[in-house]
């Protein structure tokens, strides 16, 4: 006979505690989508960076929410990154959503965004 669901020997209720855990980790990327148009029905928008394939930059706005999702898809820590938007936001700095790091710097469109380190995802609102 199986445990109850709910037994402290459950995996799931492990990672529940688990403020690290992976299903914490979920949770939270349900939060944003919930949170923000952009993320939920923004039509995504690759932009180009100094990191080339390196790194994925996502530009995605509608009904006044704009996000910027950056994404290190390697195993080496990218550093002084800088990615191209496709027009001077209006409201400036944006604020992280997700991850944390310096505040962003902008020369004309170019977002200084700081380092990324490895597999690393970041979220930046503005608002």
């Amino acid at each position: 006979m199986l445990p109850p669901a709910r037994a402290p020997e459950h995996a799931g209720y492990a990672l529940r505690r688990d403020a690290g855990s992976l299903w914490h980790w979920h949770r939270r990327l349900i939060e944003l989508r919930r949170g923000h148009a952009s993320i939920r029905r923004g039509k995504a928008q690759v932009l180009k960076t100094n990191a080339g394939p390196e790194l994925l930059a996502l530009w995605r706005e509608t009904d006044g929410d704009t996000t910027l999702t950056l994404l290190n898809g390697s195993a080496d820590t990218l550093n002084e990154l800088t990615v191209t938007l496709p027009e001077a936001p209006s409201v400036f700095p944006p604020r992280w959503l997700l991850g944390d790091g310096p505040r962003p710097k902008l020369e004309g469109v170019v977002l200084e965004a700081g380092s990324l380190t490895p597999y690393e995802i970041r979220v930046l609102v503005f608002e």
